[in-house]
């Protein structure tokens, strides 16, 4: 290998020509999902010149500011040709016949690259920027280009085993939401034609307010010295606003370990639903979202004072889960938080919500159809999220060149196997 500088294998910001009001695919930042390779347009919008940065479909978004580049906000744009969105993107695009996409994609969600454009950042607090000027500076050990595909394809195995376990997360997570406003928002539950209704509402479900069927605890209050990015000795899982995915669902990504007191109300673990209740994203998407704990390798979990914890009295975690996440009540109850640059949601505003709520009984039908469904997403996430390390620790060793490409047998948890390689073993 030789030491290259950035600018000599990749174009910065390259030019991208776009046509005044002619419709382009629009990404701003919030679409930015860290670990995430590829990012796709959601819609078009029209280019009136304003300022904006501007790519071509495969092109690398690297956000350029505080906290979204400390939180790797960088993927591969996957669009309907050019596309324009936040001014905070830098564009990166390899030198042909020089450097391998894919491979830069992955040198720049390296420590190499991130932790050097963190170390550039001038600006005022809080809005600090990287310094592009600095970062086409700097000069790395950079692998022949043969080896540089090599790299990306062995990486690139793990994200596109962790994407196909996303699509099916997602199909599984749409399943069961359908599955519940069938029943519990359309009424069409089983035998729901023998039912009497009274003013379009069956007559056995009740009104009630939501503190007549769960108990809210609030979360940790916490100093940055207390949170860390890695585990390190006694330190907890913490579960966060990151933790939380923009639509709800639990966020493996997201997780914080913190080295704090607590107290045992404040302890989660697998099967326990947490709620956001202070959102601090653009769109304010994530305010009153709940999420599911997994399994967290059979530890247990710390909430932040961002987040309460709620405990069902009355029906079981799984269906006042799915009650929380795929009923209206998110979008109901967000409308109460205020604030200006914070939105904050007080918990006991949210147990005055009113909730329509089934009898018992149909409730536990219900849960016979969605448990399995949820123990799969989770046993999906664990994948993932054990495929992440793997990749995550593959990376540096390869982009170092501490681990031969020419070597490697590529090693996949023991639950991704199929039964004739386990009994192989």
């Amino acid at each position: 290998m030789q030491s290259i500088k950035l600018n000599d294998i990749i174009d910065f910001n390259p030019k991208v020509k776009l046509e005044k009001s002619d419709p382009y695919s629009f990404i701003p930042m919030e679409n930015i999902t860290p670990d995430m390779k590829f990012v796709s347009d959601v819609e078009k919008k029209e280019w009136q010149g304003q300022s904006s940065s501007k790519f071509e479909s495969g092109d690398i978004l690297f956000a350029r500011i505080y906290p979204c580049l400390d939180n790797r906000k960088i993927a591969i744009a996957k669009t309907d040709g050019k596309g324009f969105g936040s001014t905070e993107f830098f564009v990166l695009r390899a030198k042909e016949g020089v450097a391998d996409q894919s491979f830069v994609y992955y040198l720049s969600t390296s420590d190499l690259i991130v932790q050097t454009a963190m170390n550039s950042y001038v600006g005022a607090s809080g809005r600090q920027r990287a310094d592009l000027k600095f970062i086409k500076s700097s000069a790395f050990d950079i692998p022949s280009y043969d080896k540089q595909r090599k790299i990306a394809a062995i990486l690139s195995t793990y994200d596109d085993l962790i994407d196909l376990n996303r699509k099916q997360i997602v199909l599984l997570e749409n399943m069961l939401g359908e599955l519940f406003k069938e029943w519990f928002v359309r009424f069409r539950f089983p035998d729901w034609e023998n039912e009497k209704f009274v003013k379009g509402i069956p007559s056995e479900w009740a009104f009630s307010e939501l503190d007549e069927v769960v108990e809210i605890v609030k979360g940790k209050s916490y100093t940055s010295e207390e949170i860390h990015d890695e585990k390190i000795e006694d330190s907890i899982y913490f579960i966060n606003l990151k933790s939380f995915h923009k639509y709800g669902g639990y966020r493996d990504s997201g997780l914080k370990y913190y080295t704090g007191r607590y107290s045992e109300a404040q302890k989660v673990s697998q099967g326990d639903i947490v709620m956001a209740v202070t959102d601090m994203t653009q769109d304010r998407a994530i305010v009153g979202r709940v999420a599911r704990i997994p399994t967290l390798n059979d530890e247990f979990a710390i909430i932040s004072l961002d987040t309460v914890k709620i405990i069902s009295k009355v029906y079981s975690e799984n269906f006042m889960y799915c009650y929380l996440r795929y009923s209206s009540f998110s979008e109901t109850v967000k409308e109460f938080a205020n604030g200006a640059n914070v939105l904050h949601l007080s918990p006991k505003q949210v147990l005055k919500q009113k909730v329509l709520l089934p009898p018992i009984e149909l409730s536990k039908v219900f849960n016979t159809i969605a448990s399995p469904m949820l123990d799969k997403i989770e046993a999906l996430t664990e994948m993932n999220a054990q495929l992440e390390l793997i990749k995550q620790q593959l990376l540096p060793r390869l982009m170092s060149s501490k681990l031969s490409v020419d070597k490697l047998d590529i090693q996949y948890p023991p639950s991704m196997q199929t039964s004739d390689e386990a009994e192989e073993k």
